[in-house]
């Protein structure tokens, strides 16, 4: 793999799962203490719930670029683990297309809701089980590491604040 779909591959993760930090914030999820009342405070203030709606546009907007099989884009994760070709890139394709639904629904909703704004929009927006979301995210690091990035994805993660580490003053 060459540099520079290295850096968009770990780039594009980097965005995906610092995004995802900050949408279970907000909407505590998986909040160590519980803070009911930060998912209070963003429902109630317009700004912060118009913030929550583009944390989640963008999550979707970013894991789309991972996830969206396409034999010619060097930014989905297919792509090179197709290259790959061993037995750890097989295992790890077929665990991805185990989730077929699941990331079919995250690009679906990527290109009907909010890149393109269909007509039928409105139904377009499918309900994903946030259990889902981390085995995804499971699946896209363990396939990083397989890549033989596991190095670069350590430092990484080191510089996501957790959704623990945050911190909303009300």
């Amino acid at each position: 793999m060459d540099s520079d779909s290295r850096e968009r591959l770990l780039r594009n993760y980097y965005h995906a799962r610092k995004t995802w930090e900050a949408w279970c914030f907000v909407n505590n999820i998986g909040l160590d203490p519980r803070r009911p009342e930060v998912r209070s405070t963003v429902e109630q203030n317009e700004f912060l719930s118009y913030a929550r709606f583009i944390l989640l546009k963008d999550l979707h907007i970013e894991l789309y670029k991972i996830l969206r099989d396409r034999k010619t884009s060097a930014d989905n994760i297919f792509f090179h683990l197709r290259k790959l070709d061993n037995e750890e890139s097989v295992k790890l394709l077929n665990l991805l297309k185990k989730y077929n639904g699941t990331i079919s629904s995250i690009t679906k909703t990527r290109d009907k809701l909010y890149a393109h704004l269909d007509p039928d929009y409105e139904n377009s927006f499918e309900s994903i089980p946030i259990v889902y979301f981390e085995y995804l995210f499971n699946i896209i690091e363990d396939s990083i590491i397989a890549l033989g990035f596991r190095d670069e994805l350590m430092k990484l993660l080191k510089t996501i604040p957790s959704r623990d580490e945050l911190n909303l003053h009300i």
